[in-house]
């Protein structure tokens, strides 16, 4: 995840990552579950909020919008990025970009 960093495709889904790993759906299902203990998509976007969180910090997009970085980090859409964003952080992504101000 960290190196490939497929979670920035908008479209991934569990079968296309265990794919690009070789290994079975079912082993990856498995482990997300049991050692991670949350769902495929928690586990992704948790990767995908990290992506904007450090996205927002850099200067270079200062004049980005928010939805722009969502967009750039793997969402295809802004009601989950703001569900997922508020879920994970505990802030909308407007108060999150605030404080870093």
């Amino acid at each position: 995840m960290k190196t490939a960093r497929p979670y920035l495709s908008a479209d991934l889904t569990i079968t296309d990552l265990a794919k690009q790993m070789s290994v079975p759906r079912h082993h990856l299902t498995e482990v997300i579950s049991t050692r991670h203990e949350k769902s495929f998509y928690i586990f992704v976007n948790e990767y995908r909020i990290a992506a904007i969180k450090l996205a927002m910090e850099s200067p270079e997009n200062a004049n980005a919008t928010l939805l722009e970085l969502a967009y750039a980090s793997g969402f295809n859409s802004k009601s989950p990025f703001n569900a997922a964003f508020k879920q994970l952080t505990g802030m909308t992504p407007s108060q999150y970009r605030r404080q870093l101000k």
